[in-house]
């Protein structure tokens, strides 16, 4: 073993640039081994975190034109076996769930089949209308005004041509509109999706950081004016308040500013 290293050393003395040039270059792979394995550590650690970390993800939920109506409809028959021949009450309340006044409301109803519409029956609020050439729902009954959360009663009678087992199975065809809110609202229609509903719900998702409104609407050619000519081809408006613009700061206002209410 002595005799060994006394050849190693000999051998290290009598070429002293051969032996630099062997230390230096064990010397660069060991450092080289060494940053690259440090590297590897710290790319897979910032993958690691990167991967387990939360993505922030921009997702929209739509709703089309028509939007919900605030104005509701339910019509009600008696829950009771109708005999052929015999006469039921078909009552329409149209209420005003939204938090403004409603204008020129419109009711408008045909008796379900197999119920006929009894002539003269009509009542608004238990006030008598008079019937022209048909039922006075075939034309609408015409409701000025409605205050919010406030309701309307029209009741007609309606005579079956054929038994009804069940009058909770009769098709309905009331509707209602305003003026506000001019597409008609079916009766007993299912609770429609609101804007302000569908921004509540997916502010309340876990993990979401929140929730904007943006309305898109199309105006056609020149219904749009400036300081200029009116402008003649289609437009696309977008309607944002101020809590979108803060949460996207891509989007900026280059002129006017944004009014509260």
């Amino acid at each position: 073993m002595s005799g060994v290293l006394s050849y190693s050393l000999r051998e290290l003395l009598r070429n002293p640039r051969r032996t630099l040039v062997s230390a230096s270059g064990v010397t660069l792979g060991v450092g080289l081994f060494t940053s690259i394995s440090f590297f590897v550590d710290a790319s897979a650690a910032t993958m690691t975190s990167r991967a387990i970390a939360p993505v922030p993800v921009d997702m929209g939920a739509a709703l089309t034109t028509p939007l919900a109506s605030t104005i509701t409809l339910k019509e009600t028959v008696p829950a009771v076996a109708l005999a052929s021949g015999q006469t039921a009450t078909v009552t329409l309340m149209a209420t005003n769930t939204g938090k403004r006044q409603a204008t020129a409301l419109v009711v408008k109803d045909e008796a379900p089949a197999p119920l006929a519409y009894v002539p003269g029956s009509t009542a608004l609020d238990g006030r008598p209308i008079v019937d022209g050439e048909q039922s006075p729902l075939a034309d609408g009954v015409a409701i000025p005004t409605l205050t919010p959360g406030g309701s309307v009663t029209v009741t007609y009678l309606a005579r079956t041509t054929a038994s009804v087992p069940v009058t909770q199975a009769l098709a309905f065809r009331g509707t209602v509109v305003s003026r506000e809110d001019p597409v008609p609202s079916e009766a007993n229609a299912a609770r429609p999706v609101r804007l302000d509903d569908l921004q509540t719900e997916i502010g309340r998702l876990r993990g979401v950081g929140h929730a904007d409104r943006l309305a898109i609407f199309d105006l056609p050619g020149g219904s749009l004016r400036g300081s200029g000519p009116p402008l003649g081809a289609p437009i696309r408006v977008f309607a944002l308040d101020q809590s979108y613009l803060a949460h996207h700061p891509a989007i900026t206002m280059s002129d006017g500013k944004l009014i509260p209410g």
